[in-house]
């Protein structure tokens, strides 16, 4: 399965993550709204810190992943969506 990665928020210095866990929530809600299947997850990275993403997906097929990919990096706010495999 393909997945496209949206990363919603920065890094999460705070350590409290309840404002980037709110804006998740908002994106998720945001793009379910529009018909995409989501999810969120919190990542941590050794050199990044802490990490707020939100998911779009599962694909089966790579071409459509490719397609919401563009469409959704059209979107205010989603310009950096990437397309990863989970």
């Amino acid at each position: 399965m393909r997945e496209v990665a949206i990363a919603t928020s920065s890094a999460d210095k705070s350590g409290i993550g309840e404002e980037f866990g709110e804006r998740d929530r908002l994106a998720v809600g945001q793009l379910g709204e529009l018909g995409y299947h989501t999810r969120s997850a919190r990542v941590s990275s050794a050199t990044r810190g802490i990490w707020h993403q939100v998911f779009v997906g599962p694909y089966k097929e790579l071409e459509i992943a490719k397609q919401d990919q563009l469409r959704v990096r059209q979107l205010p706010g989603y310009a950096d969506a990437q397309l990863v495999t989970q």
